[in-house]
């Protein structure tokens, strides 16, 4: 039997429950995991002293492995975590589109308040600037639909749209690494 292959078994994945916050609700027999329609991961352990009908149960051995600082369900975590990684993935990767979408309409509506205000032109255009100055690094698309709202509300040719030097001045006072470039 020098030949014979190792017995492998396969475990199943974890049977996941819908919720209705848009969650998946995982009962495992030693802990509860929630994964949250962003993709993150929450635990919660069984209780130490549990009931089973007859009696109450307990495990020595758990409370032994978290008094030397060990987590006696790291094997069982770290199960449902390698067969929920593709779900989750896939669960962060729509919410970061979504919040980005959200975040693009969001600030839409902001420039449009900022060009509508009453304000000088000028000073409208500095809103714009700093509201655009203002995007994290990696908010590339936030950034790009402001610069899309000044393109449509502002063109390079209107007597609305930014001077040559009040581009220089923005582009000396920025705080981004990214080149403010309306036009």
């Amino acid at each position: 039997m020098a030949n014979a292959r190792p017995h492998v078994s396969r475990r199943p994945p974890p049977e996941l429950e819908p919720q209705p916050d848009g969650s998946l609700r995982f009962q495992g027999h030693v802990f509860e995991a929630t994964i949250r329609p962003d993709g993150t991961v929450a635990f919660v352990d069984a209780p130490p002293v549990q009931g089973n009908g007859v009696g109450l149960t307990f495990d020595i051995t758990d409370r032994i492995e978290r008094a030397v600082g060990n987590d006696p369900y790291a094997y069982e975590r770290r199960w449902f975590l390698e067969s929920t990684q593709e779900l989750r993935d896939d669960l962060a990767s729509r919410h970061r589109d979504h919040a980005a979408r959200r975040g693009v309409v969001l600030v839409w509506r902001q420039a449009e308040a900022i060009w509508t205000s009453g304000r000088l032109a000028a000073a409208r255009r500095r809103a714009l600037f700093e509201l655009w100055d203002a995007c994290d690094e990696d908010q590339r698309m936030v950034r790009e639909a402001i610069l899309d709202f000044i393109r449509a509300a502002l063109p390079e040719d209107s007597a609305e749209a930014y001077t040559p030097a009040e581009l220089r001045a923005y582009a000396a006072r920025r705080t981004s690494r990214a080149p403010f470039t309306p036009y």
